[in-house]
C-alpha cells in the first residue's frame, strides 16, 4: 500500500508556499513571514516522494520569476525551498524506520 501524496494534492501547498514567497517579495512589513518558507516544503517532502518535492521548487521558481525578479527567485530556491526539502526529505526516511532519532532532521 503507498501513502504517498499525489502531484495534485501537494498543489495546495505550493500554492501557499508561492503565496508566503509573494508576500514577502512585495510587502516589506510581512519580511518576518520569510522565516516560514522552507516550512510547505518540507511538509511537501515528507508527505511525497523526491520528484514531487523537486518538482515543487521549479514551480515556484518560475512563479517567481514570472512575478517577482529572477535573483529573488533564485535567492528564495537555493536559501529556503532546497534546505527545506533535505530537511523534509531526512524526515521521511527517519519516520519509515521503527525505531527513529526525531532529532536527526535538524541534525542534517
Amino acid at each position: 500500500m503507498n501513502n504517498k501524496v499525489k502531484l495534485s494534492q501537494t498543489l495546495g501547498i505550493i500554492i501557499v508556499a508561492i503565496l508566503l514567497a509573494l508576500a514577502t517579495a512585495k510587502a516589506p512589513m510581512l519580511g518576518i513571514l520569510g522565516l516560514f518558507l522552507s516550512v510547505p516544503y518540507a511538509v511537501i517532502s515528507i508527505l511525497s516522494d523526491n520528484k514531487n518535492s523537486i518538482l515543487s521548487i521549479i514551480v515556484t521558481f518560475l512563479v517567481l520569476m514570472v512575478f517577482v525578479d529572477p535573483i529573488y527567485a533564485t535567492n528564495i530556491c537555493i536559501l529556503s525551498a532546497i534546505p527545506g526539502a533535505v530537511i523534509g526529505s531526512i524526515a521521511r526516511k527517519n519516520l519509515a524506520e521503527a525505531e527513529y532519532n526525531k532529532f536527526e532532521p535538524i541534525y542534517g
